[in-house]
């Protein structure tokens, strides 16, 4: 599954999930994934609100920092076998809560204030 399909089958959805309101932010960096012209394409018409930033940097990334947590809540059990590990995966991103991502809108708007911080 290619990473426009993802978006297209998640993006929004999860947007809502999490409470995020119809005017979320999409956060990408200068991935190649990111990059391409179908998914700028797509992003611009579907999204539209989106912010592009030249680092990795985690510290201005909040989906680096939901996939740390993601990875503690996973490291938390005691995984056995592939299909297990794959349970646990969805379990914990589908559990994962509005109030676990509050922190996304505050980076979106430090950003917008000042993206040098």
């Amino acid at each position: 599954m290619g990473y426009i399909n993802i978006l297209k089958e998640n993006l929004k959805q999860r947007a809502q999930h999490l409470n995020l309101g119809e005017d979320f932010c999409i956060i990408q960096d200068n991935d190649p994934k990111h990059t391409a012209y179908n998914v700028k394409l797509w992003l611009l018409y579907s999204i539209g609100n989106q912010l592009h930033s030249p680092t990795k940097s985690q510290d201005i990334n909040p989906m680096e920092h939901l996939g740390d947590f993601l990875e503690w809540k996973i490291l938390q059990q005691d995984i056995t076998s592939k299909d297990m590990l794959k349970r646990v995966i969805i379990t914990e991103w589908n559990n994962v809560s509005s109030e676990e991502t509050q922190t996304v809108p505050i980076y979106a708007q430090t950003i917008e204030r000042d993206p040098m911080t």
